[in-house]
């Protein structure tokens, strides 16, 4: 499935809900894992004849905004890195706890387009409560 909306992931340092518009939202199941965390980083186990599924996301999308702005936003996902969060993007089968997934928060981050105030991202979320 894919598709473009507002989503939310997470809160802020201040207690504030991330909310972020997506360029592009893949959705897909994929066989459920059993998952821990260890420090920030995240293991998956598989498990053999098991038929629970996760969510697995794929967001890109553009961050708009002045140098400490976009600074700001980078380090409240990069704080979110190995902590479970809730998303929701309006589908309803989708709102549930989330991990970022190991490396799954990529900027782009050319040095023009700072400039001209903005950067895109992608973001890799797995669900952490399956089904």
């Amino acid at each position: 499935m894919v598709y473009r909306c507002n989503f939310n992931f997470g809160e802020d340092s201040n207690g504030s809900t991330i909310a972020l518009i997506a360029s592009n939202i893949v959705a897909k199941k994929v066989p459920g894992t059993v998952k821990q965390l260890i420090g920030k980083r995240l293991v998956k186990r598989n498990v053999l004849a098991r038929n629970i599924y996760d969510w697995d996301m794929a967001i890109s999308g553009v961050y708009q905004g002045t140098t400490d702005e976009i600074e700001t936003f980078k380090d409240n996902i990069y704080n979110l890195q190995g902590v479970k969060q809730s998303y929701t993007d309006g589908v309803s089968s989708h709102t549930g706890s989330y991990l970022i997934d190991n490396n799954g928060f990529q900027v782009d981050e050319e040095p023009e387009k700072y400039k001209n105030g903005y950067i895109t991202y992608t973001l890799n979320l797995i669900q952490w409560n399956q089904e």
